[in-house]
């Protein structure tokens, strides 16, 4: 499994480490899909780590790649991340706020 440490890769302090993590979550969803991506909750798994940074970077990132992948994106997976959406919406630092309301 390559994603879980890219993901890791996101909670880095370093805006520059944080970036290369995104661009090679571009590249997985430009040479695979979003939905091969989507698996055994690897997503929602990042999230409840409760990484400030990790929580602002994936929901920025899905707020730019979702729209693309409508209807194809397992169910059970995304039901997986609700709860952390949820908290995120709530979160006292406005950077985590803003891209889950997006």
């Amino acid at each position: 499994q390559m994603l879980p440490p890219v993901l890791a890769a996101l909670a880095d302090s370093k805006n520059t480490v944080r970036a290369a993590a995104k661009a090679t979550l571009n590249t997985f969803v430009k040479e695979t899909a979003l939905k091969d991506m989507f698996v055994n909750e690897i997503f929602s798994s990042a999230l409840a780590k409760g990484n400030p940074f990790v929580k602002q970077e994936i929901w920025t990132w899905l707020t730019e790649v979702l729209p693309e992948a409508k209807g194809t994106l397992p169910k059970d997976e995304l039901s997986a991340c609700l709860p952390m959406l949820y908290a995120s919406v709530e979160d006292r630092s406005a950077d985590v706020r803003k891209p889950a309301q997006d």
